[in-house]
């Protein structure tokens, strides 16, 4: 959701509350329909909160979601998802600063860098696998 739909469904108050409620972004993959309105999610964090926000991205955006938040004036903190995926240790120190209690990837054939992701936290569990045909055959693990 970006954030003009998002200010369309709950106004714009409704969403200053929820994005300064944001622990952190997920985005899958780089396709602009997909990562297109981070900054601006992030521009509005900052100004709500005065610190950065943390997006979970593909190591491939690094460098237009840097060179993107520089120009806009939106401090991100970047977390790789191929990187929580293939370090257990990255991953268990990450959930905790997230705040959420499981995050499991699996790479997906979208695209050369894209993922499917489940996240937990307490007693619910969402699950994201819009981009199908993963390469693994579970996000349990």
């Amino acid at each position: 959701m970006t954030l003009g739909q998002l200010i369309r469904v709950r106004g714009m108050d409704g969403a200053r509350e929820v994005i300064g409620k944001l622990n952190f972004l997920y985005l899958s993959h780089i396709h602009f329909d997909h990562c297109g309105g981070a900054m601006s999610i992030a521009r509005l964090y900052h100004d709500l909160t005065g610190g950065p926000l943390t997006i979970l991205c593909p190591g491939r955006m690094f460098i237009w979601l840097l060179d993107t938040a520089e120009t806009v004036g939106a401090p991100v903190n970047l977390i790789s998802l191929g990187e929580l995926h293939a370090d257990p240790e990255i991953r268990k120190e990450q959930v905790g600063k997230l705040g959420i209690s499981g995050i499991y990837l699996a790479p997906a054939m979208h695209t050369r860098d894209s993922w499917c992701v489940a996240l937990e936290a307490g007693d619910w569990k969402q699950q994201y696998l819009g981009l199908a045909n993963t390469t693994e055959p579970s996000l349990e693990s």
